[in-house]
């Protein structure tokens, strides 16, 4: 049996909340602006697209995942400190939370940048949040695209000719 497209109607809303005045003039025209609560409240999926700032640490708490809907996804590839780390595992556990994927963890500088797998993990939330087969922890790996890749080549590169001029 062949699906055809055209007799499904799939309805889909975006909407934001912008945190600074330059994404707010950015995303008006595009889809609609709403308040946080209400993204909280109305959303399937939170995907969050910000920088760690003292309005920003935490937005994802115990008070704003209660007002999200159950079996909300979430997405934090910006900064770990976005998230309350403990409250999030006690949503998920709760099943408020339906998933949750994280390329970024609060306190991920001691953790996701060298070889920890001989090691006994410390940090009894992540360590939890790794046995659940609704996360996704990737480390870091969003940026690590060709692109990025090229720049990052690039950029050291540029540091060895600048070095070399010195000597």
């Amino acid at each position: 049996k062949i699906f055809d497209a055209s007799k499904a109607l799939l309805e889909v809303e975006n909407f934001y909340y912008a945190v600074s005045q330059l994404a707010q003039t950015t995303m008006r025209n595009a889809i609609g602006s709403v308040t946080l609560d209400e993204l909280f409240s109305k959303s399937d999926v939170i995907s969050l697209h910000c920088p760690l700032t003292e309005e920003t640490k935490y937005l994802i708490n115990e008070d704003s995942i209660s007002l999200m809907k159950n079996g909300v996804n979430i997405i934090n590839t910006s900064r770990g400190a976005l998230i309350d780390s403990k409250a999030l595992l006690k949503g998920i556990k709760d099943r408020k939370i339906g998933s949750a994927c994280l390329d970024v963890y609060e306190e991920e500088n001691d953790i996701f940048f060298e070889d920890k797998s001989g090691h006994i993990m410390d940090d009894s939330v992540l360590r939890e949040l790794l046995t659940m087969p609704n996360v996704i922890i990737t480390s870091h790996q969003a940026f690590l695209t060709a692109c990025r890749l090229l720049a990052l080549e690039g950029e050291h590169r540029r540091g060895w000719d600048r070095s070399d001029d010195r000597s």
